[in-house]
């Protein structure tokens, strides 16, 4: 029979196990390295830049051989860059290498950067430098918190516990007007602070994949990726385009993108099940009420696997407890 630490050591050596698998199926699940073939150049843009290739600047957009500036260090500026192509794919993922820099201290620089997945482009506007009542998804990156100074009464509850710079989800289907004065209020499905200001460089990932929208970020710049949000129940149609804005305000940065890198995300549930479903006529949406049993893929196996984790991990501890209390010198 074995000795009581050689079955507890055991346990313990199953649990560790567990816990890398799961951290490389997390890894593998949000990997940006779908693969080679899924890599879409005309959705893409890397540097040197002597043009823009299947993009477009607008407005103060400053192209460079190393980044391409959408603005400048200056009060009311706009600037983006507008993919020319539509968006053939039903599940995407767009990797964001940027910078945001710039003289103004801590709380004091805007307004901020925009990723866009809508029905027009190349039209200016108030929202991150991009037209108001936009048919699609915006990601937004928003580096001051115009809430933080709302009167009680017309402050959005959601925002008393997030400080900016700070990444929010919007879908709209044209018929809303953005909450700039609240940074989105109700229409934010989500999102995370973000540190980004005056570091070397940032990257975030967002991804679109069976009508679930993932955020991934780097605040870093290092590859280590974590998190910031996710929403299902997102209804999104191809045929849309890719684009990058920002804008300036009274307070103002540097609004740096260094390359933009796109793929078809290769989801085999996706394929299997609406490989068939047109995407062309949807509306922009967002269902808050999609039912659990929808979500599958590798979220069911992350859950086994916790579940894994911790039945073996509450046997570890009870067996050692067990193990210590059935050593014990008795009359003690």
């Amino acid at each position: 029979m074995l000795e009581c630490s050689e079955i507890l050591t055991k346990l313990v050596l199953i649990a560790f196990v567990l816990t890398f698998s799961l951290s490389y199926t997390l890894a593998q699940f949000f990997s940006m390295d779908y693969k080679e073939s899924a890599h879409r150049e005309q959705h893409s843009l890397f540097k040197p830049y002597t043009d823009l290739g299947h993009w477009d600047g607008f407005g103060a957009a400053v192209i460079t051989p190393e980044y391409i500036r959408l603005t400048p260090d200056l009060k009311s500026q706009q600037g983006a860059i507008w993919n020319n192509k539509r968006v053939d794919m039903r599940s995407w993922g767009v990797h964001i290498n940027f910078k945001i820099h710039g003289k103004g201290a801590v709380n004091q620089a805007g307004d901020g950067i925009a990723f866009w997945y809508v029905k027009e482009r190349m039209i200016p506007g108030p929202v991150f430098g991009s037209k108001d009542y936009f048919s699609g998804l915006g990601v937004f990156i928003d580096t001051y918190g115009n809430h933080l100074f709302q009167s009680g009464s017309s402050r959005s509850e959601q925002h008393d516990s997030h400080e900016h710079p700070y990444i929010s989800i919007i879908v709209n289907n044209g018929s809303q007007k953005y909450n700039h004065d609240d940074d989105g209020g109700s229409q934010n499905l989500g999102g995370c602070s973000v540190k980004v200001r005056n570091k070397n460089v940032t990257q975030i990932l967002v991804r679109y994949d069976n009508d679930m929208v993932t955020i991934l970020r780097d605040v870093d710049g290092k590859g280590l990726f974590d998190i910031c949000a996710q929403v299902d129940g997102i209804e999104l149609p191809t045929g849309y385009y890719f684009g990058i804005s920002a804008a300036t305000g009274d307070l103002s940065d540097n609004h740096d993108i260094f390359f933009v890198q796109t793929y078809e995300a290769n989801n085999y549930e996706m394929r299997v099940h609406s490989i068939h479903a047109s995407r062309d006529g949807i509306i922009p949406s967002a269902r808050r009420d999609r039912p659990k049993e929808e979500e599958g893929g590798a979220w069911s196996v992350i859950r086994i696997m916790l579940a894994l984790m911790g039945v073996t991990l509450i046997a570890a501890c009870g067996y050692g407890l067990v193990a210590v209390t059935s050593n014990k010198p008795k009359g003690t």
